[in-house]
């Protein structure tokens, strides 16, 4: 139900930020984005950013996320571990650069080149022992592509990460999982321009 409740309150507060405007967009320099995947996984991602160059090229933004890890992207980030395993990414902050590629120069939606740095911590369960805490710093090269689907104020942003893990900091030392150093991990996030 608080997952829920989050949800709306960030599709309302999108909803509004765009039936309060009149013109298409084009001129705003602030964006708020979500993934929806994290609520779906009993999360949830806000990012809050600004553009920072005049022709809206660079964005600089910063993010906060949590959530559960499915079976398939825990293998990926974990090594040794089986079935009876959960993941939580239990805190995500970041700041992130986006530099949009004006490859299409008719049209608003482009693609772009971005970096994540940060920190973040996960926390791997496991029913037969103690559950093991890894804190990591994170640096995360992505591709992506600005889809707008009302105006040039409401859009769609697919991405494809390759995430390195740094410097790895484990609660345990004598545990045998342990995490990998790189991961490839598409993503799909939701966004409103203000």
């Amino acid at each position: 139900m608080k997952r829920l409740t989050i949800l709306s309150t960030i599709l309302v507060l999108m909803i509004s930020l765009v039936t309060a405007q009149n013109d298409n967009g084009a001129d705003k320099d602030w964006l708020i984005e979500t993934e929806p995947s994290a609520f779906i996984l009993n999360g949830f991602h806000l990012m809050v950013g600004k553009n920072i160059t005049k022709d809206n090229k660079l964005l600089l933004s910063a993010f906060v996320t949590a959530t559960d890890v499915g079976e398939t992207l825990r293998e990926n980030i974990y090594a040794n571990t089986d079935e009876s395993y959960e993941l939580r990414l239990g805190m995500q902050a970041s700041l992130n650069l986006r530099y949009k590629i004006e490859l299409f120069k008719e049209k608003a939606s482009n693609p772009y080149l971005g970096l994540i740095a940060g920190w973040e911590y996960f926390t791997l369960i496991s029913p037969l022992k103690q559950d093991l805490r890894t804190d990591v710093f994170l640096l995360t090269p992505y591709v992506g592509h600005t889809i707008f689907i009302y105006k040039q104020m409401i859009y769609l942003n697919p991405q494809l990460r390759a995430v390195f893990y740094v410097s790895p900091v484990y609660s345990m030392d004598n545990r045998v999982e342990t995490m990998n150093s790189s991961i490839l991990l598409p993503q799909v996030s939701l966004g409103v321009r203000f």
